[in-house]
Formats: structure tokens, sequence, C-alpha cells
């Protein structure tokens, strides 16, 4: 349907809406405009009343020929179908297993909403029979909440720290709980022998599971083992390929170049990871701090402006900020000639 009526000093082009009669779902999509952009407002509801459920917003340049074809548009309707998706886990009859593979799917989107809606599913699953699974996985999402969105209160690591320990306790040879219970550890309690401990059993269990190889990693890089860190980086690389959210390894693969001072080599697999994953934050800090490093201004700018896309006000001076996430170029020794080629 189209609506030309007057909305402020925007005009609403169309609302339309998708709906499935079995799933009780409805899209409504809303396009306005100003003198410059078009501004997409997509949301998902369902019965009753038409509950609001999710919504997305983005802006676009103002030119029509483009507006269904551009990246961002994509993006955000592959946003919604993931929307879409939860509601179906969350409400159907599909079991911890399900719930728990969902969860992971959403921590590695990298957003606050995203991450919550894994924690949701990963509460509603710490009960059943995969509890240890479902509590290692909840640690490990509020260690991402600690160290991609600073939500560094003291309860928050407790109860991560509590989580961890609990699913080794109930699953004390499972290598991913293991491996996710090893950086808790390190990461947020600073026990650099338990996490080590902790990663080397999950090892021992399964010397393939890319969770446990990418845990070892860490520990070694923590222990100054920085070429053993960067082998094994290369063989946790390996142990993902086919995994859904590789990309992750191919970031702790240019870690572990950065371990020997392959600057070049972890800005390439830093721009891998970044094809994989295009919102994936780590990878693009990394392109706009290793760029920079490179000498590569200009490039260090174009992703500096991606990233404040999702970074509202990134700037590359904010590289230098000791609480930005960047802290493996910082325990790296990078933190001195990252500020002298900014300033």
């Amino acid at each position: 349907a189209v609506n030309m009526a007057s909305f402020g000093e925007c005009r609403t082009l169309f609302s339309a809406r998708m709906e499935n009669a079995k799933a009780n779902y409805t899209f409504s999509i809303e396009v306005h405009s100003d003198d410059k952009e078009w501004h997409i407002l997509l949301r998902l509801l369902g019965d009753p009343i038409e509950q609001h459920l999710w919504s997305g917003r983005e802006r676009l340049p103002r030119c029509i020929s483009q507006i269904w074809d551009c990246p961002e548009l994509t993006r955000i309707f592959n946003k919604a179908h993931v929307a879409l998706g939860d509601q179906f886990v969350m409400r159907g009859p599909n079991g911890d297993v399900a719930r728990i593979q969902r969860a992971v799917q959403r921590i590695y989107n990298f957003d606050r909403p995203g991450l919550a809606t894994a924690i949701d599913l990963l509460r509603a699953s710490s009960r059943g029979n995969n509890a240890g699974l479902a509590l290692a996985w909840l640690a490990f999402a509020q260690l991402t909440s600690v160290l991609e969105f600073r939500d560094r209160g003291a309860a928050k690591i407790e109860e991560a720290v509590a989580l961890a320990n609990d699913a080794v306790l109930l699953s004390p040879r499972n290598p991913t709980i293991l491996g996710l219970a090893a950086q808790v550890q390190l990461n947020l309690t600073g026990d650099f022998d338990y996490g080590h401990y902790l990663a080397l059993h999950a090892v021992e269990e399964e010397e393939t599971n890319p969770y446990a190889l990418d845990a070892l990693s860490q520990s070694q890089m923590l222990r100054g083992e920085l070429a053993r860190s960067h082998r094994t980086a290369q063989y946790a690389r390996d142990a993902s390929a086919g995994l859904t959210n590789s990309f992750c390894w191919d970031m702790q693969a240019a870690f572990g170049a950065l371990c020997q001072d392959r600057v070049l080599e972890a800005e390439e697999l830093a721009r891998i990871c970044h094809r994989k994953m295009p919102e994936y934050r780590p990878a693009i800090r990394y392109l706009v701090a290793l760029n920079m490093l490179l000498g590569e201004e200009r490039e260090a700018q174009k992703f500096a402006t991606r990233l404040a896309r999702i970074e509202p006000g990134f700037t590359i001076q904010q590289l230098i900020d000791e609480s930005y996430p960047i802290e493996t170029l910082r325990k790296l020794g990078f933190a001195a000639e990252l500020r002298s080629k900014i300033f």
C-alpha cells in the first residue's frame, strides 16, 4: 500500500505488511524521506494485538534506484530474518539444543540486542540435560558483555566466573565447556595458571576442538609463549573451517601473527575475517589500528568510517584510550607505536 500522507518534515512513502497466518507474525516496513536520506523502519509484530517483538532502522542516501540494492538494506532484512528465527526457537518446542545453537549464533553477532536474546535462550536451557553447555555459553556471553561493551560491574564478572565453574563441575570432560571456561578465567580472574590448566585439559580431551585451541592460544600468549601461540592459533583456524562463526578464528590467527610482529599478515587475516562477517567489530577495530601501524592512513580512515556506522562517534583517536577494546594489541606492546602514528 502507498501512503503519501504528511509525516512531520518527512513523507511516508509506503507501508507494507507480510503475514504468515500459521505463525501469526507480521513484518511492517515503512520508508520516509527528507531532503538527503531515506529512513527505513522495519518492525516484527506478533499476536496478540500486534505485540512489538523487534525493530530495526537504517538510513540511506536518497537515491531510489539504489535503495533496494544496497548492502545496508540487505543487512537490516537479514537482521529481521534472524529475529523471526529467534521467535520460533523461543516460542516453539525445539528443545535445549536448538536454543543453545541459536544463542551461540546471536553471541557472535556482537550487538547488545542479540546478546540479550542469547542470554535469555541460554537461561531457558540451563536446567535441562545440556545444562553444562548452556551454563558455559552463558558465562561466555557475560564475558562478551564485559569485553565488548565494557560492562565491567563486579556482579557481572562474579556471575560469569560462577557460571563457568558450575559448567565445569557438571561436564568436566567436555572440551568446548573447558575451553570456554578457560577463556573466562584468562580474561576475568587473572588466574592464568588455572586458565592454562583448563585450556590444556580441553585440548587433551579433543585436540581438534577449535574452542579448546582458541583458549590455549590465548593462554600461551599471556604466558609469553608467542611462537607457540601463533602455531596454536593457526591450528585453531584450520579446525574451525566450516563453522558459521569461523571468522572469529581468523581474528585469533591475526593475533597469533602479531605475536611474531607480522603486522601485514595480521592485517590480511583481519580482512578475511571482515569479508566473512562485515559487522564483526573486533575485525574493523583492528583493521583501523593495523593500517595505522602500517602507515596506510587512507585505509585506516576507510575502516574508521565503517566502524563509526555501528559505533557512533568513533574516531581513530579512541584507539589510544586504554579502555578501548583492542587489548591484545596493547598486551603485545604496540600501544606506543600506535600512539606515535596517530599523533
